[in-house]
């Protein structure tokens, strides 16, 4: 009867402190990712010295770096939210911009060419969707693009906007601003995403294939 009691009072106890733990508590983190690289001149000598700022208006994040002698850069513990915006600025060299997203535990490498202020010709985005993928429903794809710019026409805005191109399905992306994010799909199929961007003057796009599978089916339990 004294360990029936012990039991029940124990596990009182346990369920009494269960209901005071908070839910985020709980909460497990995802995995911290890192993106590093080197930045360069056109002719692929290192900048040292330039003024790295990375931002995430998701997690309300900003950082500062600078480049070392060997123009090389890095970020470490970063989360998995949102859009991130670089910028890359250097005395006597046009201002880069990098638009990327992180999926769990990414190490991501960018690499980044600054123009000298006396190179003013405009170029259109450099942009990539990512790899061509395969999924089976109801899962969603992890897009992961990343959008590279000039700086130029001066005061512009690099806009990045994700888009369905042909699919048998409605495309429902997380986020459609942002290059890294994820999109959902109504039907099997192949599905042709395109990615674009804008520097409010040129544009260019880059296109992802996703193979979507059915899903699998259900086994049926038959009666004797």
């Amino acid at each position: 009867i004294i360990m029936v009691k012990k039991l029940v009072y124990f596990s009182i106890s346990f369920l009494m402190f269960a209901c005071f733990i908070s839910p985020h508590a709980l909460t497990i983190a995802a995995p911290a990712c890192s993106v590093s690289g080197t930045v360069t001149e056109i002719s692929g000598a290192p900048v040292s010295g330039a003024t790295m700022t990375l931002k995430c208006t998701t997690l309300k994040f900003s950082s500062n770096r600078t480049t070392g002698i060997d123009g090389k850069y890095e970020y470490l513990n970063l989360q998995p939210a949102g859009k991130y915006v670089m910028t890359v600025n250097k005395q006597g060299y046009r201002r880069a911009r990098i638009v990327f997203g992180l999926i769990d535990g990414e190490n991501k490498v960018i690499d980044i060419k600054l123009k000298k202020k006396t190179q003013s010709t405009n170029e259109a985005p450099v942009v990539n969707a990512g790899p061509d993928q395969t999924i089976t429903l109801p899962d969603s794809v992890v897009l992961n693009g990343i959008v590279s710019d000039d700086g130029l026409p001066e005061g512009s805005t690099l806009t990045v906007t994700w888009s369905k191109v042909s699919g048998p399905g409605t495309v429902t992306f997380a986020d459609p601003q942002s290059p890294g994010t994820t999109a959902s799909f109504t039907e099997a199929g192949t599905y042709e995403l395109h990615l674009s961007a804008s520097d409010s003057v040129l544009s260019s796009s880059d296109k992802v294939i996703i193979a979507v599978n059915p899903a699998p089916q259900k086994p049926t339990v038959g009666l004797n």
